[in-house]
């Protein structure tokens, strides 16, 4: 299966390798982004932004599931704050 992590207010992809690594490990695929304006991203951080940005992340790691064969289909977050 594949899990989408959506990392909370003030962090980045990097903040949480270390927590994640295992579900890789495990055999799943996970798919990690930043937001716009987070970390090395380009762009400014918005409401509106985090939202869209959330949706192409969704929408992306959906086709790569696919593409992987399908099974189970995770989300994980944490707050924005």
């Amino acid at each position: 299966g594949t899990i989408v992590q959506f990392h909370g207010n003030g962090e980045n992809i990097s903040t949480h390798f270390f927590t994640l690594i295992w579900l890789i490990e495990q055999g799943y695929n996970l798919f990690i982004f930043d937001y716009r304006g987070y970390a090395k991203s380009e762009g400014k951080a918005t409401q509106a932004g985090v939202y869209l940005d959330a949706l192409a992340a969704m929408e992306e790691a959906r086709n790569h599931h696919l593409k992987a064969g399908g099974g189970k289909f995770v989300i994980y977050g944490q707050s924005l704050g």
